[in-house]
């Protein structure tokens, strides 16, 4: 509405959201690919830069939180390293 100054249908609106997000999906699910999502998801993520505790193993992995990478999984910077982790929750 505020682009066009018309009103927009919430159907229409949503047909063309779940187009786009379907194939995205489609892609990911066949090919392990996060890529559509990375920019936008990085750009978001509230964590980006800060300290973060992953647990779920035997101990958890700490460092700072530099983002999601092609595949979803969390990159930290762990002491002068970066690692990813595929696993765990986020403390």
């Amino acid at each position: 509405f505020l682009e066009k100054g018309v009103p927009l249908s919430r159907i229409e609106i949503l047909r063309r959201f779940l187009s786009h997000f379907l194939a995205a999906y489609r892609r990911w699910k066949r090919d392990g690919d996060f890529s559509p999502w990375v920019e936008e998801y990085n750009r978001r993520f509230a964590l980006l830069g800060r300290p973060v505790a992953v647990g779920g193993g035997k101990e958890p992995v700490t460092g700072i939180a530099l983002g999601v990478d092609e595949h979803g999984a969390l990159r930290i910077r762990e002491g002068g390293r970066e690692r990813t982790i595929t696993w765990g929750e986020i403390e």
